[in-house]
């Protein structure tokens, strides 16, 4: 029992230390929709973090970091997607976090539109790099794209189950010891013509606390 405590407290402070030194990107901005070989997007966001403590009263919101990003996809494939994002991150301490995504998606199933179900499921397998000063990170951050509603064309909801898996690269303590972190975030995105443009507000979940929600904007010329 002492030793399963002291590895719980050990557990404990290593997240501890590890999650003050970054800030997670939880929310994507995207659907399970593929883009046609060839065609491409881009997307704009602002994101805000928002946590959640208790008082003997009541429940108090404030807010944290303001997030700004872009990102940009290029079909190449007929069920395969490549992309890469860049988001910079206004931290607490007047840091500002820089955040680098190169992303591969593949819709699953033999039908890569899922024409033929209400339900349309890709795989994302993104590779990302956080960095500020002195302090870098890498991270592989699977997630699973649902798309619901796929036949309505004014409005497409979109669940996103994901894994952070994070390792501080520049603490020696730290170092090969990857930290997971699972996270959850939806959208619903709104246009009259998806294969042109799109409005995409999402809200994301890290923990019961830890709540982050912002609005992103798809162009595909």
């Amino acid at each position: 029992m002492k030793l399963l405590n002291f590895h719980f407290y050990a557990f404990f402070i290593l997240i501890s230390m590890f999650s003050s030194c970054v800030s997670l990107v939880n929310l994507n901005y995207e659907t399970a929709q593929i883009l046609e070989k060839g065609k491409v997007s881009g997307t704009a966001s602002i994101s805000q973090d928002g946590e959640r403590s208790q008082t003997l009263k009541d429940t108090v919101w404030s807010t944290r970091e303001l997030s700004y990003g872009f990102r940009f996809g290029v079909g190449i494939g007929e069920k395969t997607n490549i992309s890469v994002r860049y988001e910079n991150t206004f931290l607490k301490e007047g840091v500002r976090q820089n955040f680098i995504e190169a992303q591969f998606k593949w819709a699953l199933g033999r039908d890569p539109k899922n024409s033929k179900h209400p339900v349309r499921l890709t795989l994302g397998l993104p590779a990302q790099y956080y960095f500020y000063g002195d302090y870098h990170a890498v991270s592989f951050n699977p997630r699973l794209y649902v798309g619901l509603f796929n036949f309505n064309p004014y409005f497409r909801l979109t669940l996103i189950p994901k894994l952070h898996l994070i390792m501080d690269i520049s603490t020696p303590e730290l170092k090969f010891n990857p930290i997971d972190y699972p996270g959850f975030s939806l959208n619903l995105a709104f246009s009259n013509n998806f294969d042109k443009w799109a409005i995409i507000p999402e809200i994301g979940f890290l923990s019961e606390t830890d709540i982050s929600f912002g609005c992103g904007f798809v162009l595909k010329p």
